[in-house]
């Protein structure tokens, strides 16, 4: 691009080279480094003076700058211990760059892109076009507000600009990051009476430094922290406390509502940039193609053909023909043809319409055409096998579900190798596409047929192990109860899958997880850890977050008991006296979880809802083997490990996780990461820029939890 620049000159004489928006530290670095190069650009500043944002910061703020051994590229380097001494750094280096361009007062309000990937940036008055446009406008945004009444009476504020004018005053600051802190710091300094209210039971968030500071005050009686607490009014001299759900009123002089700002989504929004995870229409289009092919996929491959002998009317009569079971699997895979269709032609003219932005580098063409060959190679073998006696290479749908499934995690298994370049990942993910391909692929698939064609397999393992020649059920030396359950739903006992079963889940798995954490099973052995770490990697930032999402989890666990009600009535009903008291409900229990959990979530939304809330929706809300997990995980002396003196608080870690822990709320205190959903995946640890995390052993077995044995 810059070989392009000082090349060829832009036809449009009024045009920029580059237009930077915003002057602060980050638009003002830009300007220099552009000056420094010869472009031509233009700074454009909403406000009347450069480091607005800064500027607004109260008097004396201090300033942290993490971590303190990070070499900074940029002339404009950060220095100084307070606001002002940042400043006066600052303007010293502006003062060799008199001759900036710079635009006070000339907000950017729209941003257009052309055609030619150029863009039209417009504020009030004039209207700027440029090659490249860089956003420095910083994370400073619109306050937010509680939402209660009273927010808005008039001493009631956002920001504190000078703390000694609010001497001997009663304070209430709202809040618990950073900015709360250090403001009642700041008042406290002044002479204020200072109290803070925060809704969660601790500080977490901030800095360690602030979250010592005010601690320390509160143990001097210099500070009140109100923890557990919210406010639900606002008046001229009064607040309305909720602490612990008991309301109290109190009286204040002042508050400060510092509960963070919100982005200019609206803006970001008319530029034509897209948030992360936010969904539009055309996403929603996306996604029901995506599961009616998952459905076509799961459904399909275990339903029957249509009726087609008197047309379309007995088609549909067919549909609701057998067990509810039969009907409704029919029902879902046909309908989910239909779908796929209509939702097809629609994602093909939104690719056609952001070719360039589907098709960005030779991965995306690689992806996109792997997908499109899936789709129309499966679509052959479904419904050759269902209506032309047709079967590829004389193999049914199942044998090339499982053949695409290890050719898919081998694909994409391999661009995260070559991605992320770390070893960790690089043995990770062969061991997982290895699992996959030959236990769990070619074993079953290819090898026992023909060893038993051969007369190889002895007649007591064919009849004990195989229960007849049913190969498929050897993957279940690999993936054990309650996530395959089909060999112990047996007409009769099967005393050897029992035992490994019994030996499976509880002895091996649980060494396992106590040694190296669930992540041991989940990303180093499961089919579907594999698919989610290798198919899912691109979509790992797509992971739902917060306090809803975590609630969603305990999902799992009403599945685990499920099918341990399921299970133990399946067993009961091989006593003879029992059996036909129990077949009914059995026969309801089983074809119910199969459907319901086997089929939909596991298979369905499991895979479908891959693109859209990363690959790991099964293994984190609903997988019983992951919950049975979490039980042995509580023993584990395994954990990521956090140095939080190098934590900078960017976020990076939390983004990362496609299991929705907040590793950075970890990371800042210092905590090990013991959250129960981590399945080692290893993408918080590379994703780090300060080198925070690590694994390694952080307990004994039976010992004091903060003993750090290994990383």
């Amino acid at each position: 691009w810059e070989q392009e620049i000082k090349q060829n000159k832009h036809p449009n004489t009024q045009a920029y080279d580059v237009v930077i928006i915003g002057a602060g530290p980050a638009g003002i670095s830009a300007g220099i480094e552009a000056k420094k190069r010869g472009y031509k650009y233009i700074i454009l500043e909403a406000s009347e003076r450069p480091f607005n944002t800064i500027q607004n910061f109260p008097k004396e703020k201090p300033m942290f700058y993490e971590p303190k051994n990070m070499e900074e590229p940029s002339e404009l380097k950060l220095k100084g211990d307070t606001k002002e001494e940042l400043l006066d750094n600052f303007f010293h280096i502006m003062k060799k760059h008199t001759d900036l361009n710079i635009v006070y007062n000339e907000k950017a309000e729209t941003i257009e892109t052309l055609a030619e990937g150029e863009h039209t940036i417009k504020t009030k008055t004039h209207q700027y076009l440029a090659r490249k446009t860089i956003l420095a406008i910083g994370k400073s945004g619109n306050h937010r507000n509680l939402g209660v009444p009273g927010e808005t009476l008039p001493h009631v504020y956002n920001q504190l600009f000078d703390p000694h004018a609010y001497t001997e005053k009663n304070i209430l600051v709202i809040g618990g990051g950073d900015t709360a802190l250090e403001s009642a710091q700041l008042l406290q300094k002044a002479g204020a009476t200072v109290t803070m209210s925060y809704r969660q039971p601790e500080f977490t968030r901030p800095k360690p430094g602030n979250i010592i500071a005010c601690n320390k005050l509160q143990k001097e009686k210099k500070l009140t922290l109100l923890f557990n607490s919210t406010i639900t009014e606002i008046r001229t001299t009064e607040v309305d406390i909720a602490i612990n759900e008991t309301k109290e009123t109190r009286s204040f002089d002042n508050v400060f509502i510092m509960i963070g700002t919100q982005l200019p989504y609206e803006f970001f929004k008319s530029a034509g940039i897209k948030i992360a995870n936010a969904k539009t229409h055309i996403t929603y289009w996306w996604m029901t193609f995506a599961i009616a092919f998952a459905n076509i996929v799961y459904f399909g491959k275990a339903s029957a053909p249509l009726d087609t002998s008197n047309g379309i009317s007995s088609a549909i009569a067919s549909l609701i023909t057998g067990t509810i079971k039969e009907a409704s699997i029919k029902t879902i895979a046909w309908t989910s043809v239909l779908v796929l269709g209509i939702t097809g032609i629609v994602i093909t003219i939104d690719l056609i319409k952001k070719w360039k932005y589907y098709f960005k580098n030779k991965w995306s063409y690689i992806k996109y055409t792997y997908f499109f060959l899936t789709i129309i190679f499966y679509l052959i073998v479904f419904f050759g096998n269902k209506y032309f006696s047709f079967q590829l290479g004389n193999k049914d749908p199942y044998f090339w579900y499982s053949f695409l499934y290890t050719i898919t995690i081998g694909l994409f298994g391999a661009r995260r190798i070559a991605t992320a370049k770390k070893t960790y990942v690089t043995i990770q993910t062969t061991t997982l596409f290895f699992v996959q391909a030959i236990p769990l692929f070619f074993i079953p698939n290819v090898v026992l047929p023909w060893m038993n064609t051969m007369g190889w397999i002895h007649p007591w393992i064919i009849e004990h192990v195989f229960l007849g020649g049913e190969w498929w059920r050897f993957v279940g030396f690999v993936l054990a109860w309650p996530l395959f359950f089909w060999n112990i739903f047996t007409n009769e006992p099967s005393i050897f899958w029992l035992i490994v079963s019994l030996i499976q889940t509880f002895i091996i798995i649980p060494l396992l997880v106590i040694k190296y954490g669930k992540g041991a099973y989940c990303s180093w052995i499961c089919s579907c850890g594999a698919m989610a770490e290798t198919l899912g990697d691109e979509y790992r930032t797509l992971a739902p977050h917060g306090p809803k999402a975590k609630k969603w989890e305990n999902v799992g666990q009403i599945l685990l008991l499920a099918i341990i009600i399921t299970t133990t009535l399946h067993i009961l009903g091989w006593v003879p006296h029992l059996q036909n008291t129990l077949s009914g409900i059995n026969n309801i229990l089983l074809n119910g979880y199969s459907f319901f959990v086997d089929t939909l979530l596991a298979g369905t939304l499991g895979v479908g809802l891959y693109f859209f809330y990363s690959g790991r929706m099964w293994c984190r809300f609903a997988c019983p083997l992951a919950a049975l997990m979490h039980i042995y995980n509580k023993f584990s002396t395994w954990g990521i490990l956090a140095d939080k003196k190098k934590c900078i608080s960017c976020g990076l870690c939390t983004k990362e996780c496609h299991m929705g822990i907040d590793v950075m709320g970890y990371a800042q205190q210092g905590r090990t990461v013991t959250d129960g959903e981590c399945v080692n995946c290893s993408a918080c640890v590379n994703v780090c820029p300060t080198g925070v995390l690590s694994f390694g052993k952080y307990k004994k077995l039976w010992g004091n939890k903060n003993n750090k044995l290994s990383s």
